[in-house]
């Protein structure tokens, strides 16, 4: 598996990652400890890293339920902060400042640990970019 330094870490991060979306069962009933036993192939075969977001269901769950029953090395989670509010119209971006005001990414990023069932993940200070790629301040 080809991988890359992950960032402020340097720790080996794999190019692909299981993607999580389907466990929110957006795409229909499935079975969850075949998704379990899926995310365990993918890890044994040097895939460590999984993509969710709190706005797929229960999918953080399901991958926390999976790492408590894994033996090996544990995966890098990649999930992302729902925004706030309604969606206005798709594509068209509403100010940063009111998608995520000060503090919903920690509360955000606490429920995904929580629903994770971890303390803490590995990571660098989340950070907002602004829709004209600056860090909002």
């Amino acid at each position: 598996m080809k991988t890359n330094p992950f960032p402020f870490l340097g720790e080996p991060v794999s190019r692909l990652a299981f993607g999580a979306f389907g466990l929110g069962g957006v795409f229909g009933a499935f079975d969850k400890n075949e998704a379990i036993d899926a995310m365990h192939q993918c890890w044994d075969r040097g895939v460590n890293l999984v993509d969710t977001a709190r706005h797929y269901g229960p999918s953080e769950q399901i991958i926390g339920e999976a790492m408590r029953c894994w033996g090996g090395q544990k995966p890098f989670i990649a999930t992302k902060a729902e925004t706030i509010g309604p969606i206005e119209q798709w594509a068209m971006p509403r100010p940063v400042e009111v998608c995520f005001p000060p503090g919903h990414i920690t509360r955000d990023a606490e429920a995904s640990l929580a629903a994770l069932g971890v303390g803490r993940q590995r990571h660098p200070e989340p950070r907002v970019i602004n829709t004209d790629g600056h860090a909002a301040q």
